[in-house]
């Protein structure tokens, strides 16, 4: 939670959803640099993880140029539920869940709040650092570590 309150204020730039076959990511992009991607994933050996998101009307364009004024985290007894609201008093409500009864679904999130987001090519697939590394994942770097390593 405590890097999700290093996205408050910022603006958002752009919204996509993706699948890999098992979990569903949400990603957002701010303005001025960041990213946050929201994964539902699957805790068990059946079903697929699924991300219900209700923007409570709102359309996906409308959205993007609003500030994010605070995140809610809440576990209901059965799912967790992650809040974003809006400047305005919009909400963005993100609930996992499975597809398979024998399964549940769970949340979690990463925080790039680096103000440089190196692998942002046109594919978001290659490296460029002293050469390029074709990779499966992108890579980025973030000013400051978020963890103490001591």
């Amino acid at each position: 939670m405590a890097d999700l309150k290093k996205l408050e204020g910022k603006i958002i730039d752009s919204l996509s959803e993706d699948f890999d076959g098992k979990n569903s990511y949400l990603i957002i992009k701010f303005k001025g640099g960041g990213k946050l991607n929201i994964v539902s994933y699957i805790r068990g050996d059946e079903g697929t993880a699924q991300l219900d998101i209700d923007t409570g009307g709102l359309k996906p364009e409308e959205i993007v140029d609003k500030k994010i004024i605070k995140f809610k985290e809440e576990f209901d007894g059965e799912q967790d539920h992650l809040i974003i609201v809006l400047k305005g008093g919009n909400k963005i409500e993100l609930t996992p869940f499975s597809s398979s009864p024998e399964s549940t679904a769970s949340l979690d999130t990463t925080v790039y709040s680096g103000d440089k987001i190196v692998a942002e090519s046109l594919d978001e697939n290659m490296y460029r650092k002293r050469g390029q590394y074709v990779m499966s994942q992108p890579q980025y770097e973030e000013e400051e570590p978020d963890e103490d390593l001591d």
